[in-house]
């Protein structure tokens, strides 16, 4: 019915928000799963790495054999019936050469993240100027009310001026590193010079984001603390114990930009011990004491006066004597007076003739405290002086006022910057402390008029609102927002410099950076980092002027791969410190499609470049386990089962990802081809777009060369969907003088033809080339004749192949999509079918051998898809722009 509608939908809201909170605990939970899984990762390698592991091998083998239930002898079943397919299909010699390639592979020490590959340069740019005005609040946590004042109320009043505060605990290493990567200021909150301080405050430096310290006592200053006579009565042990944090929390005070205070006097002490510069943001009644005193009963009058006063510990024993030869006198004076003591007091035996006018109390929570002190006629707030007392800070009195409890106070610096005759007492003598508390006793009239005043006043000057506006805002004011711009871009990419790369991934750095070229566009980058390599945290750094975020992932694992929890936290947080108007995602894989719920959830439009079929397939590639193509066009999920019997995870998976893909802004196709697969799986035709890749242009024509050796060049990996594999068989055995074949080195995925036995077998001349830059591509080329490019599933970008058919070199490639759109059978190339086999191959190299005429003639037909970095940064940019509208950075109010 209709008038059920409000109340379906809050039990909806309601259920999303549990599902949420759900998801975020399983997450934590997985988080702790995956971090001690990788930890006994790495001790397994260290075990089977040992001399102990490899000399007991044997021994081990011959154990398993002889077992009745062998998982060894069944393995040994398999390798053999593996090993009898490969030598029916390509010959004995063929297992040779796998078993030779499998052990060196086992042997090669991974070159990617993974081996401790250090991340990129620190920032050149300050934190402000890249970052959304944001504060990270570490702090000491364990002590209560310290907190409450200090850490939480400060939160609140960031929040009141519209800039967001995070609090982390000094304790939890992780996340405090993992918040600094985000944050544009850090307040360090009463921590000593632990070592991950210190490393906390050196990481801050070079991420250049100011670094201030925050304390609302003395206790940085050994000497003036000794002066306060309740640390001198302490026991020696205690008394060290609480002497021997001072020169840590110095030696952290002295190690940050600024200082924060909660009083003019301590702001004063931290001037004089050398800090550069300090600021005074006094502490606050906050939203639970105001809503604790709004809601307190009206309590009857009492029988008789009581005086309160509330310990929170045995040290202030020489503060209450401050006021105890006055409270005994008015006690024997005034029989109807009493004293209430709230926590931990030490009575003087002194009071043992009024004993029966004093009730002692237990300490309790704070709003416990305030309903016992909110019925008392009096509040005291005695302290000693000292340097020590004069930097406290005057809680005490702003309690009591906003109870409607009048206060008598002894006149410490913050006490008497808030106390005048119009609202309370201040005593410094035994004399005064008698004189107030007779005439507070003897006048209730008096007690209204100073409690009133007194409510009045802390109402008008110590709300957070109060406070923020009046102190606050004066560090708010060093904390600028960066200017808007134009175009407010997130890239998200799992691979970005100078972090191993595909070549998919150069052309995304590329790109990134001649988007960052463009006048009036900010971009910054997320990509993914080895666990291990980035030490389980979120990672800034500085890659040539572009901010980049580098996610901590775990070990391959084939839920998280698509699913990421862990990522989409960090990502969360990336977003809110960089606030962009529109996120492009490309490859994500093993960052998940979490990443796309949080941009829904935060209403950031976002548009998905599709590079690959991974958001259609659960192996990413469309590559059947025997190494062949699935031949899908619109994907089956009972023949994905049947690929993957043991997935049972692929339902979800279609759900999550098919989400994301029906939400994006725009999708993006790199080829005809992949919009046409992504079509035939129920994309919206009007809202995907055919956008080729960039590639460099030549910036001079291709020589003529009438006739010799043919030069062919394999740029691709050794990955199935490659195709080497195949092209090995169709080039062994040729004569040595019949062809040149270069292969390509690329360090950034660990491969290096030199440690490959494969290429022994290979005909022809193996010449073995290193990577060249973009601006060395027409030299690279012109020593090239035919590139042959076997990839055996659906490719969407050009890459190789586009950037060798504009220097009219010839291609040979199969009908793998994007890269073969632009070639002309006979004209610039030939194209071979998806599932050539070996026997095909060799056929094209061989006719291409004999009737080299076309190879060599550079007189070609124009080509259309191809088109250069600077069109296709053009294009893109005026799609993202068109996509999103400008979005401000957050500006103080």
């Amino acid at each position: 019915m209709p008038n059920d509608a409000p109340a379906n939908t809050a039990e909806l809201r309601a259920q999303l928000a549990a599902a949420r909170a759900s998801a975020a605990l399983h997450a934590k939970r997985g988080e702790l799963l995956v971090h001690e899984r990788d930890q006994m990762h790495q001790v397994m390698i260290q075990i089977r790495g040992s001399l102990f592991w490899r000399a007991t091998f044997p021994a081990r083998v011959l154990v398993d054999l002889c077992r009745t239930n062998s998982s060894r002898r069944t393995q040994l079943r398999m390798v053999m019936g593996r090993a009898r397919d490969i030598a029916n299909d390509e010959g004995w010699p063929a297992v040779w050469r796998r078993g030779r390639a499998f052990l060196h592979a086992r042997k090669t020490p991974s070159t990617t993240a993974a081996s401790g590959q250090a991340l990129g340069s620190p920032p050149a740019t300050d934190a402000h100027l890249l970052l959304a005005a944001n504060v990270l609040i570490v702090a000491e946590l364990s002590i209560v009310q310290c907190a409450k004042y200090r850490v939480w109320q400060k939160q609140t009043m960031f929040g009141l001026l519209g800039m967001p505060a995070r609090v982390v605990n000094w304790t939890d290493d992780l996340a405090c590193r993992s918040a600094l990567a985000t944050a544009s200021f850090v307040i360090l909150y009463r921590v000593p010079a632990d070592k991950q301080v210190l490393a906390l405050i050196t990481m801050a430096r070079a991420l250049r984001v100011p670094v201030w310290y925050d304390l609302d006592d003395l206790i940085f200053d050994r000497d003036l603390y000794l002066q306060d006579r309740n640390v001198r009565a302490l026991p020696a042990a205690a008394r060290e114990g609480v002497l021997g944090g001072a020169p840590l929390y110095r030696q952290a005070l002295l190690a940050c930009d600024g200082a924060i205070a909660s009083t003019p006097s301590l702001a004063r002490a931290m001037l004089a011990a050398g800090v550069p510069e300090t600021l005074v943001v006094e502490n606050a009644l906050d939203e639970e004491t105001l809503t604790i005193a709004e809601n307190l009963p009206k309590a009857p009058p009492n029988d008789g006066i009581i005086i309160g006063y509330g310990s929170g510990s045995r040290t202030h024993d020489g503060d209450f004597m401050q006021a105890a030869p006055a409270l005994l006198a008015v006690l024997r004076a005034r029989p109807q007076a009493r004293l209430r003591l709230i926590g931990e007091v030490t009575l003087p035996a002194i009071f043992a003739d009024v004993a029966a006018q004093i009730e002692c109390l237990p300490a309790t929570g704070f709003a416990s405290y305030l309903h016992t002190l909110a019925a008392c006629d009096i509040s005291l707030a005695p302290l000693e002086p000292s340097p020590f007392n004069d930097a406290k800070s005057n809680i005490k009195f702003l309690e009591a006022a906003i109870l409607g409890v009048p206060s008598i106070c002894s006149p410490r610096a913050h006490f008497a910057e808030a106390v005048d005759a119009s609202c309370g007492f201040l005593a410094d003598t035994d004399a005064a402390w008698e004189a107030a508390l007779l005439a507070l006793i003897d006048d209730s009239e008096l007690r209204a008029k100073l409690a009133q005043a007194a409510q009045a006043r802390v109402r008008a000057r110590y709300t957070p609102a109060a406070i923020a506006q009046a102190q606050l805002r004066n560090l708010v004011a060093k904390i600028d927002a960066p200017p808007a711009k134009d175009l407010d871009l997130l890239m998200v990419n799992r691979c970005f410099p100078p972090q191993f790369l595909t070549a998919a991934a150069a052309t995304i750095a590329g790109t990134a950076h001649a988007l960052a070229r463009r006048a009036n566009t900010r971009v910054s980058v997320v990509t993914s980092v080895d666990r291990f390599t980035a030490h389980g945290t979120l990672t800034r750094y500085d890659e040539d002027g572009i901010a980049v975020f580098a996610i901590p992932v775990p070990a391959a694992d084939a839920i998280l791969a698509f699913d990421n929890p862990l990522a989409a936290e960090h990502f969360g947080a990336i977003l809110d410190a960089t606030q962009p108007a529109i996120v492009h995602f490309y490859d994500i894989a093993g960052m998940g499609v979490a990443l796309v719920k949080t941009c829904r959830s935060r209403g950031i439009p976002y548009v998905i470049t599709l590079h690959d079929t991974w958001w259609l397939c659960a192996r990413g590639t469309m590559m059947r386990e025997d190494r062949s193509h699935c031949r899908q066009i619109t994907i089956n999920p009972r023949a994905c089962t049947a690929c993957l019997p043991l997935a049972r995870y692929l339902d979800t998976r279609a759900t999550l990802l098919g989400y994301a893909l029906e939400y994006a802004a725009l999708l993006i196709a790199p080829s005809d081809a992949h919009r046409a697969l992504y079509l035939a799986n129920g994309a919206d035709p009007a809202r995907i777009v055919t956008l080729p890749d960039g590639i460099t242009m030549p910036a001079q024509p291709r020589r003529p060369r009438a006739s010799g050796k043919i030069r062919f060049c394999y740029a691709g990996g050794l990955a199935p969907e490659d195709g080497f594999q195949v092209l090995a068989r169709a080039l062994a055995n040729w004569p040595r003088d019949a062809f040149d074949i270069h292969l390509i080195n690329s360090p950034h995925d660990g491969l290096d033809w030199h440690r490959q036995p494969v290429i022994a077998d290979l005909g022809g001349t193996v010449r073995i080339a290193n990577p060249d830059d973009a601006t060395r591509h027409d030299e690279f080329f012109a020593n090239i004749d035919v590139v042959l490019y076997p990839a055996q599933a659906p490719v969407g970008v050009g890459g190789v192949v586009h950037e060798a058919l504009v220097r009219q070199v010839w291609v040979i490639t199969t009908a793998c999509g994007g890269p073969a759109e632009p070639v002309m059978d006979g004209k610039n190339g030939q194209v071979l079918p998806l599932d050539a086999n070996a026997a095909v191959w060799r056929a094209a190299i061989g006719h291409a051998l004999h009737n080299s005429t076309p190879i060599f003639d550079t007189t070609r037909p124009a080509l259309t898809g191809i088109i250069s970095i600077d069109q296709h940064t053009d294009t893109l940019h005026e799609i993202l722009r068109k996509k999103c509208a400008p979005t401000p950075r957050r500006h103080m109010a």
